[in-house]
């Protein structure tokens, strides 16, 4: 897998040539590559776009966005740190991946 820009995921966003596959799974991107890569028509799932949604990391270091590329497939990856929450009592990280497919 290869990182990619905010800039070139909003610029395919722009020219339409991403679709939607699924939102905010709570797996690892590898693991979900590996489903989707054994997956016929994986066309059929892709849902059209209306907007990108929020790809901005928080500065307090609460959540974390990176965007990985690997073959047609897109991952935005949201980490979530709730050990750097004040408001919150759990201490652990999370993961959830939003998948997107180039069209």
């Amino acid at each position: 897998m290869e990182k990619i820009t905010k800039k070139e995921f909003k610029d395919l966003h722009a020219a339409g040539k991403i679709s939607l596959l699924q939102g905010m799974v709570h797996k690892d991107k590898n693991e979900i590559l590996e489903i989707l890569q054994s997956m016929p028509d994986i066309e059929s799932y892709a849902r059209p776009l209306s907007n990108h949604g929020n790809l901005t990391s928080d500065r307090a270091g609460n959540q974390n966005i990176k965007i990985y590329k690997a073959g047609r497939f897109i991952f935005i990856e949201n980490q979530i740190d709730h050990s750097k929450n004040e408001y919150c009592s759990r201490n652990d990280t999370e993961t959830f991946n939003t998948v997107y497919l180039i069209n």
